[in-house]
């Protein structure tokens, strides 16, 4: 999930608003990105929900329909070998079986197609609404950002403080340095009063 992140904050990063020519803070648009993402995945998947359930119940009539198709040709080609002279039943006999060869295959073809349909259409049905995941990953998101920020402040925080420490150990070396500057100016002070003294 976070190389996702990362990839979206990279692509992102790289962004400039064609009219304004600012640079837009790459968390920001990430965030609108994916709840953009989800929304349209939410949206997406509804609507393919609702498509497909009705081509369902559109495949289940039509499917009805064909049988009964069916089985009135079935009656109308044997009428018509009841009916019709011995000559015309020879003549048309492998006509018939070509036709219902065809309708067969047809039929167990299109059976086969909508029940794959049917077994797609029922798997996208009961498959779990990804938007949960989305939204954790927007979740996620905004609290890399509230840790991204935490971690600016205290880099900053940590800087002004290795500054501080630095300029008091700056002002340290030179008060030591003051101090035995002092302390030899007083050490030669006190020599030369003594020799002062001493001569008299």
């Amino acid at each position: 999930m976070y190389l996702i992140i990362s990839f979206i904050r990279h692509i992102l990063s790289h962004l400039t608003l064609p009219c304004w020519h600012l640079k837009v803070h790459p968390d920001y648009l990430a965030g609108v990105f994916i709840h953009h993402f989800v929304w349209s995945a939410q949206q997406c998947l509804e609507l393919k929900q609702r498509e497909l359930g009705a081509t369902a119940v559109e495949l289940a009539s039509r499917q009805e329909g064909s049988e009964e198709s069916r089985r009135h040709l079935v009656e109308q080609s044997r009428d018509f070998k009841r009916s019709a002279p011995e000559e015309l039943k020879k003549l048309a006999a492998p006509l018939l079986k070509s036709f219902q060869a065809e309708i067969d295959s047809l039929l167990w073809r299109s059976r086969e197609a909508e029940a794959a349909f049917l077994n797609v259409s029922k798997r996208i049905a009961e498959a779990p609404d990804p938007t949960l995941h989305l939204e954790r990953l927007e979740e996620t998101l905004e609290r890399l950002q509230d840790v991204e920020a935490a971690n600016q402040q205290l880099s900053e925080a940590l800087e002004r403080e290795v500054t501080c420490q630095r300029e008091h150990a700056d002002r340290d070396r030179r008060l030591r340095e003051a101090q035995l500057g002092l302390a030899a100016k007083l050490a030669e002070t006190e020599r030369h009063t003594r020799n002062l003294q001493a001569g008299g």
